[in-house]
């Protein structure tokens, strides 16, 4: 299934979540965001990156469903840069994973599933989804630092230990369950950018609803983006539209 959600912000970010034949899948929700097609300069204007959704979701609900938003909050991300090739890709870590959750928290948000969804979970039960998953990323910081402290520490027995004593949970007696996050194998330490980014997420979240109303179900008031280097053409396009908005046109 392929489709455009930013294309009324004038973004390309297709989302492919068809299996593919001949090619076997987890049976967990699994998503990723790749650029394809990055900004090169052409006869002395930019051509917009094109980033490309490509996820597995098996089941529905509130963990897949966020997944796929914060993937696309990758896809406007990378599409916003402006750079040469060589530098458009992840410029950083922390941040890259804070900013692809503001979009995506909001999916647990009442008011957010009656519009795009049509219906609503219990508020108890979106709130503990949301940081249910807050909570597990802190714990996977956790789980790689001391695995970090000590090489020789037994994972299963180190994964145990923390998710008994703080969450309270017991132990499975055959899977090793800490290990479905593939940054642990491929990016070790990757996974503090998710638990220290959710609180830089939740004061871009704050800061944004101050300045511009709350993004929840929309802006408080017209928002227009002119990027570093747009022409004078952009600049007069946006200020027309601008005019347009402010008049209620």
């Amino acid at each position: 299934m392929a489709y455009n959600p930013y294309a009324n912000a004038g973004r390309t970010a297709p989302v492919v979540m068809h299996p593919q034949k001949g090619r076997k899948h987890a049976n967990r929700p699994k998503s990723g965001v790749f650029s394809v097609l990055r900004r090169v300069e052409a006869d002395g204007r930019w051509r917009p990156t094109r980033a490309l959704v490509v996820g597995t979701y098996p089941v529905g609900g509130l963990f897949s469903l966020h997944e796929l938003v914060h993937e696309n909050g990758h896809a406007v991300h990378i599409s916003a840069i402006r750079n040469r090739p060589a530098f458009t890709d992840w410029p950083d870590t922390l941040f890259t994973e804070a900013f692809a959750d503001v979009p995506s928290w909001s999916v647990f948000e009442p008011q957010w599933q009656r519009k795009y969804l049509g219906k609503e979970v219990e508020p108890e039960t979106a709130l503990r989804a949301q940081f249910g998953n807050v909570i597990l990323d802190v714990t996977w910081s956790l789980f790689e630092l001391r695995l970090l402290r000590d090489p020789s520490s037994d994972p299963n027995l180190v994964w145990t230990e923390i998710t008994s004593h703080f969450l309270h949970i017991e132990p499975h007696p055959e899977m090793p369950w800490w290990a479905m996050r593939v940054q642990l194998g491929g990016s070790p330490g990757y996974m503090v950018n998710y638990g220290l980014g959710a609180v830089l997420t939740a004061e871009i979240r704050k800061r944004t609803a101050e300045a511009i109303g709350p993004i929840l179900l929309g802006m408080g008031a017209p928002v227009h983006v002119l990027q570093a280097g747009d022409d004078v053409r952009d600049i007069v396009d946006i200020a027309a539209v601008a005019v347009m908005d402010a008049s209620g046109c």
